[in-house]
């Protein structure tokens, strides 16, 4: 009886020593994050290999990881590389910060907590959108609306055939808090079939009276304002002049944040 005794005590002192041993996954996530050594810019994708193996353990055995600061300080040093490597801010910086900010929102709220340089971090990114952005026919709409608008149809009458004319409106306005520099827009508008540019008009090309061609010099604020006539061809009096397109051919200037 006091040998079966002392079996089971020592089967109940050898049970919890069993189970405390680490899984050889454990074991797995441990070598990987050690194998990362020195982060540098090519570390990723160890870093990367190290945490998926980690997120993919069991709590408990997330809990037997001994080195897992040591991933967390991989993960956080690697984003304060990128940070380091944006330097000083100017227009060719946006795909670093990006790099960097997305690099940061992916980590855990643990790995944010140890980045040290997240404020240099702010700093560019508010430094960046401080700078004047160039404008071109690609991007002008982030910062400016271009509108068509339209007068009403006047009734005109030559050599017995009646005609309308009609006052076409171009009206610019910002769309975001910048301030425009140097901004000169060129811009195309085309008649609808049966109407042309009038003759009198400053846009008048005599070469394609159906489009007109200018260019406006817009003020700081943004907000601009120009008229042109066009004219029905007499005796059609059936087509719309209401439907003009607008093109814009080129752009040259800078908006800078407010």
């Amino acid at each position: 009886m006091k040998r079966v005794i002392l079996i089971l005590l020592i089967l109940l002192m050898i049970l919890p020593i069993a189970s405390c041993g680490k899984s050889e996954e454990v074991k797995n996530v441990e070598s990987l994050i050690s194998s990362i050594g020195t982060v540098t810019e090519n570390s990723q994708a160890s870093i990367n290999t190290a945490r998926d193996a980690y997120e993919a353990l069991s709590a408990e055995d997330k809990g037997k990881v001994k080195n897992y600061d040591a991933l967390l300080n991989a993960q956080s040093a690697y984003v304060e590389n990128i940070i380091s490597s944006i330097g000083a801010v100017n227009k060719n910086s946006e795909k670093t910060i990006l790099w960097a900010e997305r690099a940061y929102e992916a980590l855990s709220v643990e790995a944010r907590n140890k980045v040290k340089n997240y404020n240099t971090l702010l700093d560019a990114r508010k430094a960046f959108d401080a700078l004047p952005k160039e404008l071109s026919s690609s991007n002008i709409n982030e910062y400016l609306s271009i509108d068509l608008s339209y007068g009403e149809y006047e009734n005109h009458s030559l050599l017995g055939y009646g005609y309308r004319t009609l006052d076409v409106y171009l009206k610019t306005y910002p769309v975001a808090p910048v301030s425009f520099q140097n901004v000169e827009i060129t811009v195309e508008i085309s008649c609808p079939i049966a109407w042309e540019t009038r003759s009198s008009d400053s846009a008048y090309n005599e070469a394609d009276d159906s489009t007109m061609k200018f260019t406006i010099k817009l003020p700081a604020d943004g907000k601009y304002e120009e008229v042109h006539g066009i004219t029905e061809f007499p005796g059609v009096s059936v087509a719309n002049g209401k439907n003009c397109s607008l093109k814009i051919v080129s752009v040259q200037g800078a908006a800078k944040q407010n």
